[in-house]
């Protein structure tokens, strides 16, 4: 996409004229400027230069919480480049370590997930299930939208009865909260579950709902 490729080159020219690297008085908008950067670059699909902004990222991190963010950013850079075992290393990591329950959910439901990816035999179901109750005592809606995305591809191969409710959880909780491409992936997801008019009827969604952010844009 060149509209967020020249836009990540214009908002580091505009910010190199304002920030002062180096300088730990302006930590804050140094870690929220490479983390900006960072996730730019990461959706454009350039996931080296990502993981390069967000180890920057965490050179400045305010606090401890902000550093297990980036570094979250890092391993989802490794997994989408292909390098699972660079990301199940970094998690691992943080299943060690004493973190809040939210982020070790995010852990280990990520975790659990990525080591599925690599081996379809990799029982994650129980771990995938921990980090989901976690979420849900929380309250967290934007992890149990991930927690049920993983859940659903888990369970694709082995009951599409399941996989279908936990793909219709993620459509209703990306509705609540007005995730438009949380809600594009799970209609996606829904019309490739199920079959006939059904099937076409969640496609059809879909495709209304990615026409509208095109013309939206």
């Amino acid at each position: 996409d060149f509209g967020l490729y020249f836009g990540a080159q214009e908002l580091l020219a505009e910010s190199s004229e304002y920030l002062k690297f180096g300088d730990t008085t302006q930590s804050a908008y140094l870690n929220s400027y490479f983390t900006t950067v960072g996730i730019t670059f990461q959706n454009l699909g350039q996931y080296k230069q990502a993981i390069e902004y967000f180890y920057e990222g965490i050179k400045y991190s305010p606090s401890s919480l902000s550093t297990l963010i980036l570094q979250n950013n890092i391993a989802v850079s490794h997994r989408y480049a292909g390098e699972l075992d660079e990301s199940i290393k970094i998690y691992e990591q943080f299943i060690e370590q004493s973190q809040p329950p939210l982020e070790y959910a995010r852990a280990l439901s990520n975790l659990a997930y990525i080591k599925w990816l690599r081996d379809p035999k990799h029982p994650a179901e129980k771990d995938l299930l921990t980090a989901l109750r976690i979420r849900k005592e929380n309250e967290d809606k934007m992890g149990l939208i991930a927690s049920n995305k993983h859940l659903s591809d888990y369970y694709t191969n082995i009951n599409l009865n399941t996989a279908t409710t936990y793909a219709q959880q993620m459509l209703q909780l990306s509705q609540e909260i007005g995730s438009i491409s949380d809600k594009s992936e799970a209609l996606l997801k829904l019309a490739k579950l199920n079959t006939g008019e059904r099937s076409n009827s969640y496609f059809k969604e879909y495709i209304r709902v990615t026409d509208s952010v095109k013309l939206a844009n």
